[in-house]
């Protein structure tokens, strides 16, 4: 992800842009690929946690009928 700045901050300087920015390309498809799978990973990892909370809960309710 630094490298991906950095590289901007040199695009932003250079003359020829074009291939400066070419070239931080495979670098954005990393960093893309990497941000689809932590928000895959939170997602499973949340409902895991939704669904167990609603287990607790039930099992509450069940030992402590009202």
């Amino acid at each position: 992800m630094l490298e991906l700045l950095k590289g901007l901050i040199r695009a932003r300087y250079a003359g020829d842009k074009l291939a400066v920015l070419e070239a931080l390309n495979i670098e954005l498809e990393v960093v893309r690929y990497q941000t689809r799978k932590i928000c895959a990973i939170l997602t499973v990892y949340f409902m895991a946690m939704f669904v167990a909370k609603i287990r607790a809960a039930g099992r509450v309710v069940r030992i402590f009928p009202a």
